[in-house]
């Protein structure tokens, strides 16, 4: 099937397949002599491609006569008048496409579009999203049927109508049409005799089926797959005994706009231990704020949207810090503004970190919804975690404890899940490597939990490690031993 988006004209295709073409009239002045069928639908019919060249419709009229089709009035390059509008219901209605892609009626259309555009959004490119009702797939399934042409060989009527909305659409909101565009333009085509017709077809069909087929027939679901399955099944006698129900109305649109998710990837690091990862609290006792929070804020003053989900590789408890490279994250915008700022999440982070002395951020930046999951299974899938750790213990610390500390290489631990988190997660045992650990020397002055709890008098008693482990490894048990729930630990050695 044509692809509609990267439409090649060869410039000896015909423009009309003579032999199809008197088949179609045939089956009109025979079959359908009241009814009309429009010169796109023909064409459609007959798989030219030529329609995909057409960039207005003022070509489309031209095209038409060419076609050597009757009835073709010339549609100037601007607006409808309220007059031609109105003119519409004295129009014969394409039993085709319903006159879809007729000039007036896409004329009409793009005005509507427009008006909604202008009203709700401002945007420098776009893509249609086009729904269309299924009488349009019956009718199509049962033209190409009576003709004896594969339908799948056909151009369909949304592909056509497609690339004529696009051409008008640039011109008319001075935006660029693009298939990879953020900004969605929804089109709903809807008719009110959609079901009739639809009854009457499968009324006749089901009387060829045995009560296991009938009941395995799609009832409440219409589709393109069930009606197509139905064609498939039916005999050209009962074909015969279908008759289209006589329209005199055109379809009605609903026009909606929306944009794809915004995603903002970047690293946070967590500089207080009285911040929390997301907002929570126990026995009404709350940390002073989060992560995201922080981070919230610093996206609102620049994107104004109360849409937003927050993720990261990982977690680590309110009390730790995240230093380093930081945490990898992301977030994601629903229903974003259409226009940006631009430089925006340069000035996203640069205020975070103005602001803010507990969270800092960094490498912000906008990624693809596929970046987006790419980087926070990266983060996930580290295989090694380091930290350091601050410990106390009974006695003072000595020499020889270092060594023994230093000394510790490669050692498998077990840990059951600890008891403080044994109400949200499965009990289960989890074997973990720590890979290494160094005794690091203390300056009491810069580390805040000492200076805070006042602990100068415990000094000989305290010490640091920098451990590196496995990813997902719980540190403070390995440190206490989560009464022997975590084998070896620290304080075991």
């Amino acid at each position: 099937m044509m692809d509609y988006r990267n439409p090649t004209l060869k410039s000896d295709h015909p423009i009309v397949d003579d032999d199809l073409e008197k088949k179609i009239q045939s089956y009109f002045n025979e079959k359908f002599p009241n009814r009309t069928i429009c010169s796109v639908c023909r064409s459609r019919f007959q798989n030219n491609h030529r329609l995909f060249s057409l960039k207005n419709l003022k070509q489309l009229t031209r095209y038409s006569q060419d076609a050597s089709v009757s009835n073709c009035s010339d549609i100037h390059l601007t607006n409808p008048s309220d007059g031609e509008i109105s003119s519409l219901q004295n129009t014969a209605i394409c039993c085709c496409c319903l006159n879809l892609l007729e000039e007036n009626f896409i004329a009409a259309k793009v005005k509507q579009i427009v008006e909604t555009v202008h009203n709700q959004a401002v945007f420098k490119d776009f893509r249609l999203q086009i729904s269309l009702p299924f009488i349009l797939t019956l009718r199509n399934l049962y033209f190409a049927r009576l003709f004896k042409i594969d339908y799948e060989e056909t151009i369909h009527c949304k592909d056509v109508l497609k690339t004529f909305l696009n051409a008008r659409l640039e011109q008319a909101t001075t935006a660029s049409h693009n298939i990879d565009s953020d900004n969605i333009i929804e089109l709903d085509f809807d008719h009110q005799s959609c079901s009739d017709e639809y009854e009457l077809l499968r009324k006749i069909h089901k009387e060829s089926l045995n009560r296991k087929q009938f009941k395995s027939m799609p009832t409440t679901r219409i589709n393109h797959t069930s009606l197509i399955k139905i064609f498939e099944e039916i005999t050209d006698e009962q074909l015969d005994r279908f008759d289209l129900i006589e329209l005199n109305t055109e379809c009605k649109l609903n026009v909606s706009i929306k944009r794809e998710p915004l995603y903002i990837a970047g690293r946070y690091l967590k500089l207080s231990r009285n911040v929390s990862q997301t907002p929570w609290s126990v026995a009404s006792v709350a940390p002073t704020s989060s992560v995201q929070e922080r981070l919230c804020d610093g996206i609102n003053r620049y994107i104004k949207t109360d849409r937003i989900k927050f993720s990261a590789s990982g977690r680590e408890d309110v009390d730790v810090r995240m230093l380093g490279r930081g945490r990898p994250f992301l977030i994601e915008i629903s229903d974003p503004p259409c226009l940006i700022p631009d430089d925006c999440s340069r000035k996203i982070q640069q205020h975070i970190n103005e602001n803010f002395d507990d969270v800092k951020v960094r490498d912000l930046q906008f990624v693809s919804k596929n970046q987006s999951q790419i980087l926070l299974k990266q983060g996930e899938q580290e295989k090694t975690k380091s930290y350091q750790a601050l410990c106390c213990i009974d006695r003072p610390f000595t020499d020889q404890d270092s060594n023994v500390l230093n000394s510790i290489t490669n050692l498998e631990i077990n840990q059951k899940t600890p008891i403080r988190v044994l109400h949200r997660r499965t009990l289960i045992d989890r074997k973990k490597t720590i890979f290494e650990i160094k005794v690091m020397p203390i300056d009491f002055e810069e580390i805040e939990a000492i200076k805070n709890l006042s602990l100068q008098s415990f000094s000989e008693r305290i010490f640091k490690i920098f451990i590196k482990t496995e990813a997902g490894t719980y540190i403070k048990e390995f440190v206490h031993s989560d009464n022997h729930r975590t084998e070896p630990s620290i304080g075991k050695f």
